[in-house]
Protein backbone atom coordinates (compact mmCIF):
# COMPACT_ATOMS: atom_id res chain seq x y z
CA UNK A 1 0.00 0.00 0.00
CA UNK A 2 1.39 3.23 -0.68
CA UNK A 3 1.47 5.98 1.53
CA UNK A 4 1.28 9.64 0.14
CA UNK A 5 4.22 11.86 1.04
CA UNK A 6 3.01 13.88 4.11
CA UNK A 7 2.35 10.79 6.58
CA UNK A 8 4.83 10.41 9.12
CA UNK A 9 5.20 6.77 11.08
CA UNK A 10 5.72 6.49 14.61
CA UNK A 11 8.93 4.90 15.13
CA UNK A 12 7.78 2.99 18.44
CA UNK A 13 11.45 2.38 19.23
CA UNK A 14 12.37 6.41 19.07
CA UNK A 15 11.76 7.69 22.56
CA UNK A 16 10.38 11.15 21.18
CA UNK A 17 9.35 9.83 17.79
CA UNK A 18 5.65 11.53 18.88
CA UNK A 19 7.43 14.51 19.22
CA UNK A 20 9.50 14.39 15.79
CA UNK A 21 6.09 14.66 14.17
CA UNK A 22 5.24 17.79 15.19
CA UNK A 23 7.09 19.62 12.01
CA UNK A 24 9.09 22.33 14.11
CA UNK A 25 9.90 19.82 16.89
CA UNK A 26 14.07 19.66 16.77
CA UNK A 27 14.95 17.55 19.87
CA UNK A 28 18.50 17.47 19.38
CA UNK A 29 17.97 21.75 20.36
CA UNK A 30 16.78 19.94 23.78
CA UNK A 31 19.13 17.48 23.74
CA UNK A 32 21.74 19.95 23.50
CA UNK A 33 19.97 22.74 26.04
CA UNK A 34 21.00 23.90 29.18
CA UNK A 35 18.07 24.97 31.57
CA UNK A 36 18.58 26.42 35.37
CA UNK A 37 15.75 26.35 37.72
CA UNK A 38 15.66 28.33 40.36
CA UNK A 39 13.59 26.59 43.10
CA UNK A 40 12.88 22.74 44.01
CA UNK A 41 9.62 22.52 45.23
CA UNK A 42 6.30 21.47 44.45
CA UNK A 43 6.29 23.35 41.39
CA UNK A 44 9.79 22.94 40.60
CA UNK A 45 9.56 19.12 41.02
CA UNK A 46 7.35 19.08 38.23
CA UNK A 47 8.97 21.18 36.09
CA UNK A 48 12.21 19.23 36.53
CA UNK A 49 10.17 15.67 35.74
CA UNK A 50 9.09 17.44 32.87
CA UNK A 51 12.53 18.67 31.56
CA UNK A 52 13.88 15.26 32.23
CA UNK A 53 11.13 13.62 30.27
CA UNK A 54 11.80 16.05 27.67
CA UNK A 55 15.21 15.33 26.70
CA UNK A 56 16.40 18.65 27.97
CA UNK A 57 20.58 17.78 27.86
CA UNK A 58 21.68 19.84 31.22
CA UNK A 59 19.13 20.63 34.02
CA UNK A 60 20.98 22.84 36.42
CA UNK A 61 18.83 23.22 40.18
CA UNK A 62 18.95 25.63 42.77
CA UNK A 63 17.38 25.58 46.13
CA UNK A 64 18.68 26.72 49.56
CA UNK A 65 15.62 25.71 50.97
CA UNK A 66 15.53 22.13 53.53
CA UNK A 67 13.43 19.50 52.34
CA UNK A 68 10.52 18.65 54.89
CA UNK A 69 8.60 15.17 55.62
CA UNK A 70 5.21 17.05 55.04
CA UNK A 71 6.62 17.90 51.63
CA UNK A 72 7.53 14.27 50.22
CA UNK A 73 3.58 13.51 49.08
CA UNK A 74 4.30 16.04 46.73
CA UNK A 75 8.08 15.55 45.26
CA UNK A 76 8.77 13.05 43.03
CA UNK A 77 12.27 13.96 43.31
CA UNK A 78 12.70 13.36 47.06
CA UNK A 79 12.44 10.28 49.05
CA UNK A 80 12.94 9.54 53.30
Amino acid sequence: MDMPDDVRLIDEADRYGRFRRISWWRQEKLAAAKVLVVGAGALGNEVLKNLALLGVGQVYIIDYDTIESTNLTRSVLYRT
